[in-house]
């Protein structure tokens, strides 16, 4: 099933951030909602010029979200399409899917 949860992070007073710097290092801090990604790590497109997918990297995580939308500086919001796995046996399934927007400040 997947979800649109994008009200625990883009209403209300306590947000989740998610700062993303140009040296290809991020931090983020919790607010309301859960908080699927990583304190802090690393975080790269799969394409510089036309990205379609944004991994985030961290000792003990790796997010690899499909975008939802174009990822441009002159766009407001980042759009992510991430899932959630489980192991069966030797394969990982995706269980859960979740659509997040994300207002640029």
């Amino acid at each position: 099933p997947q979800r649109d949860i994008s009200q625990f992070y883009t209403s209300g007073t306590e947000l989740i951030e998610i700062k993303f710097e140009t040296d290809g290092t991020f931090m983020s801090t919790d607010g309301v909602g859960v908080n699927f990604f990583p304190a802090s790590g690393t975080w790269a497109f799969n394409d510089n010029e036309a990205p379609i997918k944004l991994t985030m990297t961290s000792p003990d995580q790796i997010i690899d979200s499909p975008l939802g939308g174009p990822t441009r500086i002159v766009d407001n919001e980042l759009k992510l399409n991430v899932q959630r796995f489980c192991q069966d046996g030797a394969e990982q399934k995706a269980v859960l899917g979740y659509s997040v927007v994300f207002i640029r400040k």
